[in-house]
């Protein structure tokens, strides 16, 4: 089996499993695998506080080419895991490799499927993204393809998912593993290190910082120098006001767009994508004439601003109109010390 988590949680994951009864474990980035009966891989998707999904590996292989994953997902014998009446989904994960659209790849991988089955039969089995009898998870990185089946349907963070959130809510599975890594002693509240009771929150000897942003500011004041906030009238009023733009525009555009498709939010999709495209074109002219945002080089706007953009197409908000925008953020995750994120 293996158990995707978020980077950096794989030791915390890693213990948990084990407790959980789990044997021969590896961590790898971003996932631990481990051995496990059918009553384990229930138990773990009931009891993980900090996976995201569940994956039974069906099959490994090189996919340099569109016509070789199709080949080789088509080798599998796909009438073991369901029939012509049943439905199926395929999610499509993609980083380092020539094959680099995600949504392309499970398009290919679903074709393979169904024309197998077409050809056997006549007939092909339907997809069916909401609720399907079996969930397929393609992961290719640096053309080298692994097929899954996904025990855990839909990611595991949204059990007894909210009906309600505050403002800029966090991942559930990320909060707890935050927690985990934390130490906390199970007693002293949030509330007492944010009276607003929410994350992120940063804690640095006594000193306690509340909000993105401001977290920002602080780890590159104490740490950054002069290089990513200066200290400058003019330079430093060029950086905050793109800290203001992430704050409000964008978590407005494409990072509620986001939050309605990937994590089921009810909140007006329509309105967010017309944020979105009005915040990207404005994005789009201005990095048309510059490598980055504030000044001419990185600082924390560039930083600030990227990931909500750069997740935009989990929200219906693609990068594709926007050349521009797309060059910039492959600039920012080729700065040293880059650390991605899942889709990122």
């Amino acid at each position: 089996m293996l158990a995707k988590t978020s980077f950096g949680f794989e030791d915390i994951l890693a213990d948990e499993l084990e407790k959980l009864g789990a044997t021969n474990l590896l961590k790898v980035t971003r996932a631990v695998t481990f051995d496990a009966d059918l009553e384990l891989m229930y138990k773990v998707n009931l009891w993980s506080r900090v996976s995201l999904r569940i994956l039974k590996p069906l099959k490994s292989f090189p996919a340099g080419s569109e016509q070789q994953l199709y080949d080789e997902v088509k080798k599998i014998d796909w009438s073991e895991f369901l029939s012509v009446e049943e439905t199926l989904a395929v999610d499509g994960v993609v980083s380092n490799s020539a094959l680099n659209h995600s949504l392309y790849v499970a398009l290919k991988t679903k074709d393979a499927i169904v024309d197998q089955f077409r050809e056997k039969t006549g007939r092909r089995p339907s997809v069916d993204t909401a609720h399907p009898k079996i969930r397929i998870n393609v992961h290719i990185s640096k053309d080298v393809a692994n097929i899954s089946l996904d025990s855990s349907g839909e990611s595991l963070h949204k059990r007894g998912y909210r009906n309600q959130t505050g403002e800029a809510p966090i991942n559930e599975t990320l909060a707890a593993g935050m927690v985990l890594l934390s130490g906390w002693d199970k007693k002293s509240p949030l509330i007492e290190l944010n009276p607003f009771g929410q994350l992120p929150i940063l804690e640095d000897g006594d000193v306690v910082v509340r909000n993105s942003q401001t977290i920002l500011v602080y780890v590159a004041r104490k740490w950054g120098g002069e290089a990513w906030l200066p200290t400058d009238a003019i330079s430093l009023a060029r950086v905050a006001q793109w800290l203001m733009v992430a704050e409000n525009e964008i978590a407005r555009g494409p990072g509620d767009a986001r939050l309605h498709d990937k994590f089921g939010y009810k909140l007006d999709v329509a309105q967010a994508r017309d944020n979105a495209k009005r915040i990207l074109s404005i994005f789009e002219a201005h990095l048309a004439q510059n490598e980055w945002l504030a000044l001419g080089r990185p600082t924390i706007a560039d930083i600030a601003c990227m990931p909500y953009i750069a997740l935009g197409h989990e929200g219906g908000v693609p990068l594709d109109p926007y050349p521009a925008v797309a060059a910039w953020v492959s600039r920012v995750k080729k700065l040293p010390g880059f650390i991605g994120m899942p889709a990122i």
